[in-house]
């Protein structure tokens, strides 16, 4: 068999129902297909197709975690039937199987996420399920690794509304604390400190601009009458 990504996993990977991770399998010739079927169907969860247009189809209905391509594949290439599934389906684990080493095969199996190893269809069956094997281990991993991504980005979310949240309440008391401290606590009218820093701004803007200020004192009697100075 070729290389590729495939490697071995941590001990984890034992506690793995592999036959939860279904497979595809593309193989035109109903002899082959058949045989690996027999030898891999007790393992695995293993679905076939027989031409390049099914597995397309069958791809876009269903839910599959490794695809494994038999050469040769009528009317396309299988590496080239692999690679077009990177962008529609690019959580996928990709396998090849082929007669013997191909220089493109082998360059395609370096390129992380492009093809994840080849098989020489000389391969016994150990070495073809062990690969299989590691590729839902792979696939598994994967999965578990966009979960944790999608909860670390809902829990961030949930952080920045919390956050946004207390920010609102800070700023709501800091606003409210300024109103006490420029208001009068019993009748809530601005109180001499208010005055004093309005007063100041005003004259400064008066003397900015060139303008005259004018100051009004009204003086409320216990008996009603306003008595105004100037």
């Amino acid at each position: 068999h070729g290389g590729g990504e495939g490697k071995s996993l941590s001990s984890g990977a034992d506690s793995i129902n592999h036959r939860a991770y279904p497979v595809l399998l593309l193989e035109s010739e109903p002899r082959r297909s058949d045989a690996l079927v027999k030898v891999l169907g007790k393992q695995f969860s293993l679905e076939t197709a027989t031409s390049a247009e099914e597995t397309s189809r069958r791809l876009e209905m269903e839910l599959f975690s490794v695809l494994i391509v038999s050469e040769p594949v009528p009317g396309t290439s299988g590496l080239s039937l692999l690679e077009r599934t990177v962008a529609t389906h690019p959580h996928l684990v990709r396998m090849l199987l082929v007669d013997g080493a191909d220089p493109k095969v082998a360059a395609a199996a370096q390129v992380p996420g492009r093809l994840y190893c080849w098989i020489a269809r000389t391969a016994s069956p150990v070495d073809v399920a062990l690969l299989i094997r590691r590729a839902i281990e792979s696939a598994a991993l994967h999965t578990q690794s966009r979960l944790l991504q999608a909860e670390l980005a809902a829990k961030n979310d949930e952080l920045h509304g919390l956050v946004e949240e207390r920010t609102q309440q800070l700023r709501e008391f800091a606003q409210r604390q300024m109103r006490l401290a420029i208001s009068d606590g019993l009748t809530g009218l601005k109180n001499h400190r208010h005055f004093q820093e309005r007063w100041r701004r005003e004259v400064r803007r008066a003397n900015r601009y060139g303008y005259t200020v004018a100051l009004m004192m009204i003086d409320v009697s216990t008996n009603g009458v306003a008595t105004t100075k100037r």
